[in-house]
């Protein structure tokens, strides 16, 4: 389990997390934070490195995220 960090709104549920073109995990929660959107992700375990760029990739688009470590803040 591995936080994501967007600039905006929340990233969307269900929304695919992807680091150098492949799928590595998915969105399961989100919720609006001070910095931005926060959300939770299920990632596999090999992805698990805080601070990498990752896209979220939905139906309606891609846009920016960084993976963050647990509790979000640290």
């Amino acid at each position: 389990l591995m936080g994501v960090v967007v600039e905006g709104d929340p990233p969307a549920l269900g929304a695919e997390v992807v680091v150098d073109g492949v799928v590595v995990g998915t969105v399961t929660s989100a919720a609006v934070s001070g910095a931005g959107g926060v959300g939770l992700s299920v990632v596999r375990k090999a992805a698990w490195t805080p601070g990498v760029s990752a896209r979220l990739r939905t139906p309606a688009g891609e846009r920016d995220a960084v993976l963050s470590e647990l509790p979000f803040g640290r």
